[in-house]
């Protein structure tokens, strides 16, 4: 930053005589007021012109607000031409990420729900429990009729009685050790729903097309099936793509913030180039009085 100094020199009232300079009137005093003011004004005209886009101050706040809703807005209200760009390039790449991922993600997690609908039964899963009930010696408060899948290790319970055995099986689900988690409907949970029969195979890994009723399945050791290890690929690879979406509108919101701060310095520079001080001093020089006008412009 420099500095323009300029020094304006009026004589306001002129005379002497023997016993020292003439009385200042009120007159004179008059005229030297109006004279500073019509010189602020013209100072005030040429430095601040009235024109919107003349290069005249700027206003701190509308570049800040500017910048809070469009990034880089403030920027080029302050004539920051370059960080404006910038700012609004951080914006859009950060949207672009997050609208592109949160399709994959999307995309992924209607793929996912597909593969667990075909491949994985509700109906096996608490057959399975009915069985495991059974082999356990719990005393249940009515028995249900089963049988055995040619082909596959199951055990099923018939289905005409499945819907009541369903119901009573329900206050059973968490009888056995390890069958900590409730299953619940997928019409009212169907989020939960679909996390849990991938993420606990040691309660719902048995209800898996490829597997049996006489494997005890275990993510901890890593003893699923293959279709319950693809499935949790699916899905990790889904919320991957939602994390990433995720980062995107945070980057953008970080974005939103940090251009608002620097509109707020930026706009906050531009006008110290362009600040104007005045100075007025009314001296006695041998003869006369002396109106000093100073103005400095930072640059």
């Amino acid at each position: 930053m420099g500095k323009i100094i300029c020094s304006l020199v009026v004589v306001m009232a002129v005379g002497v005589n023997a016993g020292g300079p003439f009385p200042v009137t009120d007159k004179i005093l008059l005229q030297r007021h109006e004279l500073l003011t019509r010189l602020k004004a013209h100072v005030q005209e040429e430095v601040e012109p009235s024109a919107p886009n003349s290069g005249g101050r700027k206003s701190v706040p509308k570049a800040v607000v500017l910048s809070a809703v469009v990034p880089g807005a403030g920027q080029f209200y302050a004539g920051s031409y370059i960080k404006s760009l910038l700012f609004l390039t951080v914006e859009i790449a950060a949207w672009v990420v997050n609208i592109r991922y949160n399709k994959r993600g999307d995309k992924k997690d209607a793929e996912f729900r597909a593969f667990a609908d075909r491949y994985w039964s509700e109906y096996r899963y608490w057959s399975y429990l009915y069985f495991r009930l059974q082999q356990s010696g719990v005393d249940l408060p009515k028995q249900f009729e089963t049988y055995t899948v040619q082909g596959k290790d199951w055990i099923l319970i018939r289905q005409d009685q499945y819907p009541e055995a369903k119901q009573v099986l329900r206050d059973y689900e968490n009888v056995l050790r390890g069958f900590t988690h409730r299953l619940p409907e997928k019409a009212e949970d169907e989020q939960q729903y679909y996390e849990m029969i991938g993420k606990y195979p040691g309660q719902f890994g048995n209800a898996w097309e490829d597997a049996s009723f006489f494997v005890t399945y275990s993510g901890y050791e890593g003893r699923v099936t293959p279709l319950n290890e693809r499935y949790v690929q699916m899905r990790d690879e889904s919320n991957r793509y939602f994390d990433i979406a995720g980062y995107g509108a945070m980057v953008a919101l970080v974005n939103h913030v940090i251009s608002a701060i620097d509109a707020g310095f930026t706009t906050r520079n531009f006008n110290r180039k362009h600040k104007v001080r005045l100075s007025y001093k009314n001296i006695y020089y041998p003869g006369e009085y002396v109106n000093l006008v100073g103005v400095q412009m930072d640059f």
